[in-house]
């Protein structure tokens, strides 16, 4: 619409009201006498409700929308990378499950970031040429795929943790999405935590998939917006060009 305010201006306003309003509320909690001075506690509260409301109906809505039929579109290539540190343990769970998918990643790439388990060698003598390694010293996880996405020449670029089991089809439908969504550029994928078995293991894998679920209904609600305000780390999908 001709003479509308761009959507980086309207942040701009909104953040610039909220950290303002922010700013009152602090100095009247401790200038003005009870009951004012809990104004910005009931101000929370309320926002916090709004927000939660929101996320809930606009995640509602997202999830009945029509799904489009796919057209018909170029298939991307897929990279799959993973940095690792003393994961010898739970590396081949996450390598066999990518490995299993029928459709296959271009390049497995892991990133040995400083393993003093034999990492490294376990890799090579249990995947071989299956899957590519780039041992180095330890440097943290961020620079670890900042230098194997220099390595990558595939369209989409994926990262999962080493303790990240993907589930059957998974890189297809990242694919898939890439593919027919010309102006995607990240992505994620919905993940369920796994504890141990015992009493304690369980009532926090219980805990944690609530949270995880809060989670990703509010990507889901952000989404309705063409807005990801971040992905999960665990398993992640970019288009490459735009990380460059």
């Amino acid at each position: 619409m001709p003479g509308a305010m761009p959507g980086r201006v309207k942040f701009s306003l909104l953040l610039g009201f909220c950290a303002a309003l922010l700013a009152v509320l602090l100095v009247a909690a401790f200038v003005l006498q009870p009951p004012w001075s809990w104004s910005i506690g009931i101000v929370y509260i309320g926002y916090d409700t709004w927000l939660l409301g929101y996320m809930v109906l606009s995640s509602y809505r997202a999830l009945r929308l029509p799904v489009c039929p796919a057209l018909p579109a170029p298939r991307p290539t897929l990279s799959v990378v993973i940095a690792a540190r003393n994961e010898r343990r739970d590396l081949p769970f996450a390598l066999d499950a990518i490995l299993a998918e029928d459709d296959q990643s271009d390049q497995i790439l892991v990133v040995d970031d400083g393993s003093t388990d034999g990492t490294a060698e376990m890799l090579r003598q249990r995947y071989g040429d299956r899957v590519q390694v780039l041992a180095k010293e330890n440097s943290w996880k961020a620079r670890s795929l900042n230098q194997a996405l220099a390595m990558v020449k595939s369209d989409v670029f994926v990262t999962i943790d080493a303790d990240t089991v993907i589930e059957k089809g998974s890189l297809g439908a990242i694919r898939a999405a890439f593919a027919n969504e010309p102006e995607l550029v990240a992505g994620c994928g919905v993940l369920k935590p796994v504890c141990s078995r015992a009493p304690l293991g369980r009532a926090f894998e219980l805990y944690q998939t609530f949270e995880y679920l809060r989670g990703f209904l509010w990507r889901v609600s952000w989404s309705r917006s063409n807005t990801l305000v971040l992905v999960s780390g665990a398993f992640a999908a970019f288009r490459r060009e735009r990380l460059a």
